[in-house]
């Protein structure tokens, strides 16, 4: 709890921006970073960041694959993907790009635990951080393992891992990272605890949808994190979902 409250209190400081080079290393080495990973956004970045994870999807904004505002963490690995994931991957980059080939995918791609941006930190069961593995999104269909671009429904899900890789369109090259998600299934009495925002909703507890498209989540459409919670309703194991506020650092 020391800990915690400590890092609240760094990560809220605030400084004058001719202070800044000099106080912000020292700051983030309170925190044991190393100076290497150190990332300095300014409000702005956060914010259009921030606006990715809500409404429709806007296929033509670029910071879908600007993803130097994010810091990756460790273990990390090259790892090839396999002939499905490489057709769903497809799907995915045929929203940006629609002309895209499946020869334009490479098969290698860089595994990793964690993400982090403007303080807010993302896991996965590959990591020590798997309870922050559980994230929400507004990003699949229903239950077909479709993409949505138009949802408006924020989904349950559990991270497995992250992958980094680029895509090449022509001349340029274009990097993207996706959180590797399960999604959770809906339950039929999901509002059994009520509607508003602070009540838990109630979903299949460790059934997930089918493999597919949506399963591959571009990390800048991530809402937030939730806290899961088992426990029985009417002799049946469920997952009780708690949505837990942001705390990026503005």
């Amino acid at each position: 709890m020391r800990k915690f409250t400590k890092d609240q209190v760094i990560c809220n400081l605030d400084f004058l921006d001719e202070f800044k080079d000099q106080l912000q290393p020292l700051l983030y080495k309170l925190k044991g970073r190393k100076n290497s990973d150190l990332l300095f956004l300014d409000r702005k970045v956060v914010l259009n960041l921030l606006k990715l994870s809500d409404s429709a999807v806007d296929v033509t904004n670029e910071l879908w694959f600007h993803v130097s505002s994010f810091s990756f963490g460790a273990p990390h690995t090259i790892e090839r993907l396999d002939e499905d994931e490489m057709i769903y991957l497809k799907e995915v980059y045929q929203m940006f790009f629609p002309n895209v080939s499946l020869a334009a995918i490479p098969e290698f791609y860089d595994k990793y635990a964690s993400v982090e941006c403007a303080g807010e930190q993302y896991g996965s069961q590959f990591s020590r951080l798997n309870r922050s593995s559980y994230v929400l999104a507004k990003w699949t269909d229903r239950y077909d393992g479709n993409v949505s671009l138009n949802s408006s429904d924020s989904r349950p899900g559990r991270v497995l891992y992250f992958i980094k890789l680029n895509v090449t369109i022509g001349e340029r090259v274009f990097t993207f990272c996706f959180a590797r998600v399960d999604w959770f299934q809906y339950h039929p009495q999901r509002f059994y605890c009520g509607t508003s925002s602070a009540s838990p909703e109630i979903w299949c507890a460790n059934v997930f949808d089918c493999f597919g498209a949506s399963s591959f989540l571009p990390i800048q459409r991530i809402s937030g994190k939730f806290l899961p919670g088992y426990d029985k309703l009417a002799d049946e194991n469920v997952l009780y979902v708690v949505a837990l506020n942001k705390k990026h650092c503005l």
